[in-house]
């Protein structure tokens, strides 16, 4: 099961954007002891009842019909040590500018972008005995990239994030986000110790491009910065009374990826639930906890 979710998204020529960046190709830690803390926060109005109808379209959905979960002894991420966060999280992206022969001809000088942490509501849903959270969240990248003055073309690449169930770690299915899609549904029903759950998860991306900046340098390059957020909101149509959903973002550095393998990323794939299996380094993903304020 592939958990590292990378996905693509266009820059557009034209519309830059921009924010500080390194002065040199130095990849940050993203650890480091500034990292900024945020709280969790609740809208002020509460809607009473939540419906399916009122969502925007989506673009892409699966329906993953029924899902048997097995039993366990105990919970799946007990005794794991995993990196829970309550913070913002930084985590690796890279910027590609290409000439008109598809060349790369950019060099990157930041790759590390921010995410927030999210926002968690929980509203009573339309069908009796279920509950949708509705957990939103921001990225922000800031983009700086050395190059010349003959880009054809430009996007960068960076990683979404996944969930898991805490007891079973059972991974939620999605569609991958691409350049071709920016919403999807997954829907189906889930089998536990012998009764049946409808759930579904829902997602929407917007991105916006913030401010931008360009300057020259001696040698006849220039630093293009651009500051872009993308903001996703999610749905999460459940039981009444589970607890169990958790994030989980990529955070180890792999922008050394071959451009190959970037490209094959921008693909609106569908990734059936799962195992998060031992396979898998839990120290390459921070975890956060998604539960409403009480």
């Amino acid at each position: 099961m592939k958990k590292v979710l990378a996905t693509i998204l266009a820059v557009s020529t034209a519309a830059l954007a921009i924010t500080a960046c390194n002065d040199g190709n130095t990849k940050k830690n993203p650890f480091d002891d500034d990292t900024e803390t945020t709280t969790r926060e609740t809208s002020e109005e509460v809607r009473p009842i939540f419906e399916l109808s009122n969502l925007p379209r989506v673009d892409a959905s699966e329906d993953f019909g029924e899902y048997y979960v097995d039993d366990i002894d105990e919970p799946w991420g007990v005794g794991k040590n995993l990196r829970m966060s309550d913070g913002s999280i930084r985590n690796f992206f890279c910027d590609y500018a290409f000439d008109m022969y598809d060349r790369q001809v950019n060099e990157n000088l930041n790759y590390v972008a921010t995410m927030s942490r999210p926002t968690v509501t929980c509203f009573d849903a339309d069908k009796e005995g279920y509950v949708v959270y509705e957990v939103v969240y921001t990225q922000v990248f800031p983009i700086c990239s050395k190059e010349p003055g003959n880009v054809y073309k430009s996007f960068f690449s960076y990683h979404g994030v996944g969930y898991i169930d805490f007891y079973t770690g059972t991974t939620f299915p999605l569609i991958n986000l691409s350049t071709q899609i920016d919403s999807f549904s997954v829907t189906g029903t889930v089998i536990y110790n012998g009764k049946s759950y409808d759930v579904g998860y829902y997602e929407y991306r917007q991105d916006e491009f913030l401010d931008s900046s360009t300057s020259t340098t001696s040698d006849g390059y220039y630093i293009k910065r651009s500051t872009v957020q993308i903001t996703s909101t999610s749905y999460f149509v459940v039981p009444e009374g589970y607890d169990g959903i958790m994030m989980y973002v990529y955070i180890a550095d792999d922008t050394g990826r071959p451009i190959e393998e970037v490209l094959a990323d921008d693909n609106p794939y569908y990734e059936a639930p799962g195992f998060f299996g031992d396979d898998e380094n839990v120290n390459d993903y921070v975890f956060i906890g998604i539960q409403a304020p009480q």
